[in-house]
């Protein structure tokens, strides 16, 4: 009884170390797949796109819900982003490609960002990135603009 005991304790084992390493592979694909890669996300290459971006300092002192001169702050003295920061930094970013590729031209997406849309609330769509589901609307609204619904 012990040896049977033994065995199924062993086995059990592997399969959760095997059902562990598909979720975290499925996790890692989930990840790529949506363009997260925060931990990528380091300070010079966040300088890069605020500097070249559509959104301003302000705007994205709103999305990471930090104080401008903090934010003006820490560009330039290089502190790293925390890790929250940074996965709010990827996913604006990934919004701010998007719209550029759907627009075709970054100034029309930059207009799109500043003004009000009854489908989101009457809010510009940058007044919407201080959040998960408001950077979810956006998308979505994008998504809708690609293809022709609106």
């Amino acid at each position: 009884m012990g040896k049977t005991t033994t065995k199924t304790k062993v086995s059990k084992r592997k399969v959760d170390e095997a059902a562990l390493s598909e979720a975290e592979n499925s996790l890692r694909r989930a990840a790529g797949t949506i363009g997260l890669r925060a931990s990528r996300v380091g300070i010079v290459r966040f300088r890069s796109w605020v500097r070249k971006g559509p959104l301003s300092l302000r705007d994205w002192s709103h999305a990471l819900h930090m104080d401008q001169r903090t934010l003006s702050s820490r560009l330039s003295t290089g502190r790293a982003l925390a890790p929250l920061e940074a996965d709010r930094v990827a996913l604006v970013h990934q919004v701010m490609q998007r719209g550029t590729e759907i627009f075709g031209d970054a100034s029309l997406f930059e207009k799109w960002l500043g003004r009000a849309h009854p489908v989101l609330g009457g809010h510009p769509p940058k007044d919407l990135l201080n959040s998960t589901a408001g950077i979810a609307a956006v998308m979505m609204e994008l998504g809708r603009i690609e293809h022709g619904i609106f």
